[in-house]
């Protein structure tokens, strides 16, 4: 149901299919859910929260990583959520520091650096600040991430990420399917 005509209600889901938010002319009510779809806090227009939304947010991201999810450790708080086709991205246990948006296909991760291809299916990730895709969707992407400096740098276009002077090659990424049955 996406809207409610009788109490004049529009609804919009998140990709759990919970209510994520219900409209009623200007005013819109948010629901906050953990990753397995406990909800979390319902916010109001002009209500008084009760918890500090960084909280609510550290929550949300510590949550993402438990339940059915797969994750592998890429060292530094850096993790590889797999939850199934077109949702594998990388995150940080830190806040305020940059992972890599869904649809990562293959990853390299060592000491000091996590390269990550990428295929993405949108063009932009409701998680994730709005990104420029050079070459539109459904075109791979490669994704660098300095562990020392915090530092993401991408997406690159494989023309572009060789001219990095780092390439697949000599990193071995290795495919999503492979870290998950390692």
């Amino acid at each position: 149901m996406t809207q409610d005509n009788h109490k004049q209600f529009t609804f919009a889901y998140n990709y759990l299919n919970l209510p994520a938010t219900m409209t009623k002319g200007a005013n819109v009510i948010t629901m906050t859910y953990t990753a397995d779809g406990e909800k979390l806090a319902k916010h109001k227009p002009n209500a008084k929260m009760k918890t500090p939304t960084i909280n609510i947010l550290l929550t949300i991201l510590f949550a993402s990583c438990q339940g059915s999810d797969d994750v592998v450790e890429l060292g530094d708080a850096y993790f590889l959520r797999i939850e199934g086709t077109g949702t594998n991205e990388i995150m940080s246990r830190m806040a305020n520091v940059n992972g890599v948006p869904p649809d990562i296909l293959e990853v390299y991760s060592d000491d000091t650096i996590i390269i990550a291809k990428q295929r993405p299916s949108l063009p932009f990730d409701a998680m994730h600040e709005k990104i420029h895709y050079e070459k539109g969707t459904n075109v791979d992407y490669y994704w660098i991430i300095d562990k020392k400096s915090k530092k993401r740098t991408g997406p690159f276009i494989q023309d572009s990420f060789l001219h990095t002077g780092l390439n697949g090659a000599s990193y071995q990424l290795k495919s999503i399917k492979s870290m998950v049955s390692d």
